[in-house]
């Protein structure tokens, strides 16, 4: 059974680490966020604000715990984000019902028109960074990463800067 592959790009980069799969996924991710990044500042976010509003529009009630461990983030990271937020009026913190001891994080519909903006920025920026590839090539890439990352998202050490 005979698999036919597309031909590949020419490398380029960085000799040593242009071939190596690990380094290509870290620094694309590190470029997909510096793009994100700069895009984001016209509506004055930052990209963990981004992330931390797409993880709430999705409408599950969530603990500023569960979301620092999400992205791994140092959990007092996770306030300061949840602080900004708040503060503008993107989200409320409400006491789980549950457990008294702990809040949700919840959008608000301030909140939920400020992450359409921003997904419309970060889109863009996507759409543009992605533009080598197929649709086709782009869900796979989407579909790889996903399965690489699966037996990895809770055992990540916490970011703290």
């Amino acid at each position: 059974m005979g698999t036919t592959t597309e031909p590949t790009a020419p490398r380029t980069g960085p000799p040593g680490l242009a071939d190596w799969p690990a380094f290509l996924y870290y620094k694309s991710g590190w470029v997909m966020l510096e793009l994100g990044e700069e895009a984001l500042q016209t509506v004055g976010l930052r990209f963990r604000h981004y992330m931390v509003l797409t993880m709430l529009q999705a409408g599950q009630e969530l603990s500023q715990q569960d979301m620092a461990e999400a992205m791994s983030l140092d959990a007092t990271l996770m306030v300061g984000l949840i602080d900004d937020l708040e503060q503008w009026g993107f989200v409320e913190r409400r006491r789980n019902p549950e457990d008294r001891r702990r809040y949700v994080v919840l959008l608000t519909r301030k909140g939920r028109a400020k992450w359409k903006e921003a997904k419309a920025i970060i889109d863009r920026e996507e759409d543009a960074f992605f533009a080598p590839l197929s649709p086709e090539q782009r869900a796979l890439l989407g579909d790889i990463a996903s399965r690489l990352m699966a037996p990895h998202w809770s055992s990540r050490a916490p970011c703290k800067d």
